[in-house]
């Protein structure tokens, strides 16, 4: 990899010391303030860069810097109907639909990673009801012939 200061270095693996000019992280994770490789920051810390870890449940929407601050959130989650997305709006943080997926939130405003930016959580479908090939059948089902119904091969424990 090369550096800002025009030198190749090979890039610092998770929990290494790093430096953004000198000593760059692996593709994937941020050198965080206190100068170490990380995939994500705890809640509350400073970003070192937009990432959303869906593992630890953390967001950051950019890096931090002096005259735009800001600090790593937990996703939080709700019910249908609830308010949902990346940025869904004042007083929201970042929002899962309950039980814990994006796949539910459906809304028009723009998209940043494939998930709505403000939606609104849906329920999934019950097995047997009619489908499309966008709608969200419940966990194990699929949209088959536009009704939802567990694949062959599956089966209910």
């Amino acid at each position: 990899m090369c550096t800002s200061n025009k030198t190749c270095t090979a890039p610092a693996a998770a929990g290494a010391t790093c430096d953004d000019k000198a000593q760059p992280c692996l593709m994937g994770l941020f050198c965080t303030g206190a100068k170490t490789c990380a995939l994500s920051v705890s809640v509350g810390a400073e970003c070192p860069g937009a990432y959303l870890n869906l593992a630890d449940g953390t967001v950051c929407s950019a890096k931090s810097t002096a005259a735009n601050p800001q600090v790593s959130t937990q996703i939080a989650t709700a019910a249908p109907l609830g308010v949902c997305g990346l940025a869904p709006g004042t007083g929201y943080g970042p929002t899962l639909c309950a039980p814990g997926g994006f796949a539910t939130c459906t809304g028009t405003s723009a998209l940043a990673l494939g998930v709505p930016t403000r939606g609104t959580c849906t329920a999934p479908l019950p097995d047997n009801h009619t489908c499309t090939e966008t709608s969200t059948c419940q966990a194990g089902a699929q949209c088959i012939a536009g009704t939802c119904q567990i694949p062959s091969g599956r089966y209910c424990p």
